[in-house]
Order: C-alpha cells, then structure tokens, then sequence
C-alpha cells in the first residue's frame, strides 16, 4: 500500500515507544484504539484500518457500534480480537468497562466454566461470559436487561505474560434496552352516560394507543396525554354500553385490557333504578291508603255505614 497525497491529508500516525494509534480525521485521539506491546511486535500499517481508526498489524478488535435488547431479556455484547502471538500460552484477563466484570482465563480452565469471574454485582451477578478468550472471544452475556442498562461498554484484552501486551477498544458498543408494550392502568370514571375510560401503557418505543368498543369497532380518542419518558394515558368518552378494549402497540408487540361499560357503577345504578323504586313507593302507598280509608265506610257489622246511621 502506497499512501497518496490525499490519504495523508485525512489521516495521521502518532507513535511512541509503547503505543501505536491511528484516526482518520475528524476523529479525535480519544475515539481510537489503542494497543500496548514492545515495538518489535507492533509494525505500523497504514491498511486494514477497522471500526474507529486503528490499522495496527496482527491486533485487532471488532465490537458492532450499537446493539439493542429486550427489557427482561438476556443479551450477548459481541467482542472478538486477534494478537500477533499465535503460541501464546498464558494466562488472559478480560475486562468490560465501565467496572461490570472480569475475567482470568487459563489453559486449564474447562470451556464453559469460568468461575473465576468477579461483577459489579459480586460473583453471581448478572455478567458472565459467553465467548471463550483463548479463541478470541470476550463477548459478555448479560441476564434481566433493565432500562438502566443503556448504555456504553468496552471491551478490555490483556495477556498477562506481559501486561504491556494489552488492547483496549476506546469507541466501545451502546447498549440500548427496549420494552415491549404492557398496559398499568385500565380505568372507567364513574358517572351517567357518556363515561370516560383511561387507558396508560408503557413500553420503548412508547406505544400507540388504539380503543375499541362493541363489535370491534375502533373508537376515537378524547385526549392523549404523555407521562414519564415511557408512559403514555390515552382517554375516550363512551356512550354505549359493551365492553371497550385498550390496545398498546409497538415494534415489538402489542398488549390489551378490556373493561365493560353498563350500569353498574353507583351513579348510573341510582339514575336508573332510583325512579323505579319511587314509583313502586308511590304505588303501595296509594293501595294502603285504599285499605284503611275505603274498607271501614263500606260496611259495619255487615251493615253499609250509611244506613245504620240513617236507623239510628
């Protein structure tokens, strides 16, 4: 490979006696990889430049730029490299930042049976690995996502035969953690028709609302209000009686509650059977008052009253 005057322009080489680094501009020098290791084993290249600038013969490092995962769910964060000792037969460290776990892998370790492992979290926590270093793979499995684990994370490599033999990924992977749709609150606002009904999910992306009433049919909303960061409250005014379903939709699924609509509430209970009951209370008092005002005046001893007054 022969540089040209323009290749020159946009990229630069910084050595010292332990570091090779190399950016293409406009990158700054903190966005590039570095590795450690005498100058013997580190020939500069200026090819074969990987993901955030370095071009560095016989190490290398891939990590994907942006990973995304399910809140609950578990994840791989992909990390594999290369150094330039293919006889290598120590002990390696491995190291994801920021401070969440690391690892000394041996020869003698048994595949799939790193138990000399420490987390953030302690020794059980949620970090383990899933790749084996000796093959070139540091990837980390992580169990029980949670929002709070957006964020971003390097992988460390370091060969402990000489701890100047170490490369580090400087741009790192972002880990951002999603959430299917859920529905937490279903509500119907007492009252006389029409009723209100509050719908509030959560989920990232937050999720599209969608109501539905008797039949299927989709009802239009009265007012879209937007809570935490991941909530949204969707309203609608009812005025038919049925059973109204709440529907959260997103990328990654969708949810539903449903609530019926009738008289049952005490309000609507009252409105309707209120006026009834004063009827059928109207009623038995008209049929008593009969009783006791008609009864007596008909007859007295089987003798009308009129008459026995009239022979007295």
């Amino acid at each position: 490979f022969v540089p040209s005057v323009r290749n020159l322009a946009c990229c630069r080489a910084q050595v010292s006696l332990d570091k090779v680094c190399y950016t293409q501009r406009p990158r700054v020098a903190d966005r590039c990889n570095t590795v450690h290791g005498p100058l013997h084993l580190l020939p500069l290249s200026l090819g074969g430049a990987l993901r955030g600038g370095w071009a560095q013969t016989g190490w290398s490092m891939y990590v994907p730029p942006r990973i995304t995962g399910l809140r609950g769910d578990s994840i791989v964060l992909p990390c594999t490299f290369a150094h330039p000792i293919p006889d290598y037969t120590g002990d390696i460290q491995v190291i994801w930042k920021p401070d969440i776990f690391q690892c000394m892998v041996s020869n003698s370790t048994q595949t799939g049976s790193f138990n000399n492992c420490t987390t953030g979290q302690g020794p059980s926590g949620r970090y383990r690995l899933a790749g084996d270093p000796r093959r070139h793979n540091l990837s980390l499995h992580i169990a029980g996502l949670r929002y709070k684990d957006s964020r971003q994370y390097m992988c460390r490599v370091v060969l402990l035969e000489d701890p100047k033999w170490a490369f580090e990924d400087k741009t790192g992977i972002t880990l951002s953690v999603e959430a299917r749709p859920s529905i937490l609150n279903l509500t119907l606002l007492p009252g006389p028709l029409p009723v209100r009904v509050a719908c509030t999910a959560e989920g990232i992306p937050v999720p599209n609302i969608t109501w539905l009433g008797p039949a299927g049919i989709e009802v239009g909303q009265l007012q879209d209000t937007h809570g935490l960061w991941n909530q949204t409250t969707q309203v609608v005014s009812v005025s038919r009686i049925g059973t109204y379903t709440c529907r959260a939709e997103n990328v990654h699924g969708r949810a539903e509650s449903s609530v019926p609509v009738g008289p049952t509430g005490p309000p609507l209970l009252l409105i309707i059977i209120l006026p009834a009951a004063l009827l059928l209370l109207t009623a038995l008092l008209l049929l008593g008052s009969r009783r006791l005002c008609g009864g007596p005046r008909a007859e007295w001893g089987g003798v009308p009253m009129a008459l026995r007054g009239s022979q007295g």
